[in-house]
């Protein structure tokens, strides 16, 4: 049974932190963002995680899937993507924020999640912290400021945590971002590894139309 959670934006900035270490199965999808305002939305995302070698002898090569065939997960021993050259990082992965010239960021909000049980199973302490670098820039620590979504389900044992980078985005502006230190396992299991980060920004511009913009988010199941 798949677990969705979808992006959220405050036009204001972070709303109360959680406690730390505060998790939920199910968190209610709700407005988290929303303006009336001449701009749009972007979004920079990647994986923390890709396939190594086939383990379904009626798969397509690792290669071959990472090239656009048809694969699965489940068909995958699994390992991290790091392309970083930090040895304090285990796994690392960059995105591209592209906005319109002369706009200003007016909110950023950074999602990421994955499944901590595959080949190996990883402990749920880290599920509310990775690392953030801006485009010329060092880590720096993000922390979850709501609670976290975490359910056992299926043979999975999957979160999904986020974070208000509002400050972050609207100094640094677009480029490549770099996401490191999200907390999935590597492996292969029948529900496959999987995991990966998404930075949502609400931007103003005034040579673009005006739109109300809204986002939501929140994790539950889905599918029968």
């Amino acid at each position: 049974m798949p677990l969705a959670l979808a992006a959220c934006l405050t036009a204001t900035g972070t709303g109360s932190a959680a406690p730390p270490g505060t998790e939920k199965t199910r968190i209610d999808f709700a407005q988290r963002y929303r303006a009336l305002q001449h701009g749009g939305i972007v979004r920079a995302a990647n994986s923390a995680i890709t396939c190594r070698r086939a383990v379904d002898r009626t798969a397509e090569s690792c290669a071959r899937a990472r090239g656009g065939l048809p694969g699965a997960n489940d068909d995958f021993d699994m390992f991290y993507v790091d392309v970083d050259d930090d040895p304090n990082t285990y796994n690392s992965s960059t995105g591209e924020v592209r906005l319109p010239p002369h706009s200003r960021v007016s909110y950023a909000r950074l999602y990421w999640g994955g499944n901590l049980r595959a080949g190996e199973q990883k402990p749920p302490k880290d599920n509310g912290r990775v690392l953030i670098a801006e485009p010329g820039g060092a880590y720096k620590p993000v922390i979850a400021d709501t609670p976290v979504g975490h359910r056992v389900t299926d043979g999975a044992d999957a979160f999904q945590a986020s974070a208000d980078v509002t400050r972050l985005v609207r100094s640094a502006g677009g480029g490549a971002y770099t996401v490191a230190q999200v907390n999935v396992a590597k492996g292969h299991s029948k529900a496959g590894a999987w995991g990966g980060w998404t930075l949502v920004v609400a931007y103003e511009n005034a040579a673009e139309p005006l739109r109300a913009l809204a986002v939501y988010d929140g994790f539950d199941a889905t599918g029968g």
